[in-house]
């Protein structure tokens, strides 16, 4: 998720950026904690499971966030800051966010 502004996900754009990645642009949320809430909506609206034929199928997300314009000041920025993130929530297991955290 790439956050610069306030607001929810849904009034943002989506887009596949990679295999099985996507992204939003949400412009409207002003706080860090707008966009944990965003999130934890993602998470919780893709944990129930859904069937494919005689599959059951379970997603677990991992989403990086960065906001604008802590986190860089252009798209390529922003969304290299989130894809950090994103693998930092794979690494804790996932179906969970990170915020983009700058490291020394």
């Amino acid at each position: 998720m790439v956050c610069t502004g306030g607001g929810t996900c849904h009034e943002g754009r989506g887009a596949g950026v990679g295999a099985g990645v996507g992204g939003c642009l949400a412009p409207d949320i002003a706080k860090m904690e707008d966009a944990a809430q965003v999130a934890q909506q993602v998470v919780a609206a893709m944990s129930t499971a859904f069937r494919v034929r005689d599959y059951e199928l379970h997603i677990t997300p991992s989403i990086g966030i960065s906001i604008y314009p802590a986190d860089g000041e252009n798209v390529q920025t922003l969304m290299k800051n989130a894809d950090t993130a994103m693998y930092e929530a794979k690494h804790s297991g996932g179906n969970t966010y990170h915020f983009y955290a700058a490291r020394a």
